[in-house]
């Protein structure tokens, strides 16, 4: 479906009549005040979604946690907003690749659990995240971090580029990665 000139929204039962979709490509097209409808919690054997540039609008939803073999998750060049939602991360226990660059999307940073360890290519740049990135802070009274380098330590690839952010680096990563 990537590659048309396809229009309106990204309909939900695309995801409740094809409970077995595995593969998704929506890249470029124009929908339209569309935003990833909740019925993709039917999506339990998808494993790739690829909607880069393709006219997406809104919030990342919650249900994103039910596509639990989502492998790929790539939204680039769309105009999503909100934050990323926490509880989505923690059910994408299979994910590889996150790609949420050039959007709108807003609001703290979320943490990757360490039953991620799949994810090697995460790309959050070019979006609106805080100037000062909200972190969360440690049980202790340790220093807060930035949550995605906290457990991702297998992670190849974090492109967190054109934020804005400010602030000494040093004190933002974990001392096992600091020389």
């Amino acid at each position: 479906l990537a590659n048309n000139q396809f229009s309106g929204s990204l309909p939900g039962c695309l995801f409740t009549w094809l409970p077995r979709l595995r593969d998704l490509s929506i890249s470029n097209n124009r929908l339209t005040s569309s935003a990833i409808p909740p019925e993709i919690a039917s999506a339990q054997q998808l494993t790739t979604l690829r909607a880069n540039e393709a006219g997406l609008s809104g919030s990342l939803p919650v249900e994103l946690r039910c596509a639990r073999r989502l492998i790929t998750l790539t939204l680039k060049g769309n105009a999503l907003t909100g934050s990323i939602p926490q509880e989505a991360i923690n059910g994408l226990i299979m994910l590889n690749t996150l790609d949420v660059g050039y959007n709108k999307l807003t609001g703290m940073i979320p943490v990757f659990p360490s039953s991620l360890s799949e994810l090697r290519n995460l790309y959050l740049n070019n979006n609106v995240l805080p100037t000062r990135p909200q972190l969360a802070r440690p049980a202790s009274r340790a220093a807060p971090r930035v949550p995605v380098a906290r457990t991702l330590t297998a992670t190849w690839y974090l492109e967190l580029l054109w934020q804005a952010f400010s602030g000494e680096m040093a004190k933002l990563w974990p001392r096992k990665w600091q020389a």
